[in-house]
């Protein structure tokens, strides 16, 4: 235990040292700043680039305007934070750190759950972030009641929890970045392609990055999710506790 967590220690702060968690809480506060800013203004800037003789009725920015633009940037946040932390398994075995920590007794698992915690709480602290600032910008700007609007940033927090999983999985594969970072988008690839067919779509864990804005509008319930999170838990499970005997089995 003792080294597992020495081990957690060393990861955040090598995170510090390399300016990683400034980058992601730098990356993920511009753009919830930018969600209800960019919400109020664009009818704007709409007003004062239309060609002259124009008339078009822009209707006034709401608070939906925000969280619209709030999911519409989430996606950039999430490649982000992907790339990122790419080589977080990958870097150390690439540059023989991982050898000697393993002599001394850290065992190959500790290994894959603690970065895999790593992730989870940078990428938690950084959502937190992300949805506490662009909830109070929306309602200062936007002092309008939404419904389900926590309800809805979790399904888009718990997606990110997949693809954590993903990195994890594809870190205990493959010895370089561009290897987790094609197997993670591969996987991406593969929910989007298989959400074309419709009797799929309600099982697909894409749905819980899709449809938010229909869970804040009302026209879906949390209830519509359960099918696609429980999908979502499985390959989550599927994907870390595979990762331990994958990493077990690797050359170092």
């Amino acid at each position: 235990m003792k080294s597992f967590i020495a081990f957690t220690k060393k990861e955040f702060l090598e995170l510090f040292r390399t300016y990683k968690i400034l980058i992601i809480l730098a990356v993920f506060l511009v753009f919830s700043m930018m969600n209800p800013i960019i919400a109020k203004i664009t009818p704007l800037l709409v007003e004062n680039f239309m060609p002259a003789g124009m008339n078009i009725t822009i209707p006034e920015p709401s608070a939906m305007d925000s969280w619209m633009q709030f999911y519409k940037n989430l996606p950039l946040c999430l490649i982000v934070f992907v790339i990122v932390f790419s080589g977080i398994l990958t870097v150390e075995i690439s540059n023989g750190t991982l050898i000697n920590m393993l002599t001394k007794g850290l065992r190959r698992a500790n290994v894959i759950i603690s970065k895999l915690l790593t992730m989870l709480i940078m990428w938690t602290f950084a959502y937190l972030l992300y949805f506490m600032v662009t909830y109070v910008y929306a309602i200062y700007l936007f002092p309008e009641n939404i419904n389900n609007i926590i309800y809805a940033a979790l399904m888009y927090y718990i997606f990110g929890i997949l693809i954590i999983s993903v990195m994890i999985f594809a870190s205990s594969m493959f010895n370089s970045n561009y290897g987790v970072l094609l197997f993670t988008g591969g996987v991406t690839v593969i929910l989007f392609l298989i959400n074309i067919v419709p009797k799929i779509q309600k099982y697909n864990p894409l749905m819980l990055i899709n449809d938010n804005m229909s869970l804040l509008q009302s026209k879906l319930s949390v209830g519509d999710f359960k099918f696609a999170l429980m999908t979502l838990t499985v390959m989550c499970f599927v994907f870390i506790i595979s990762a331990i005997p994958i990493f077990n089995k690797k050359q170092i």
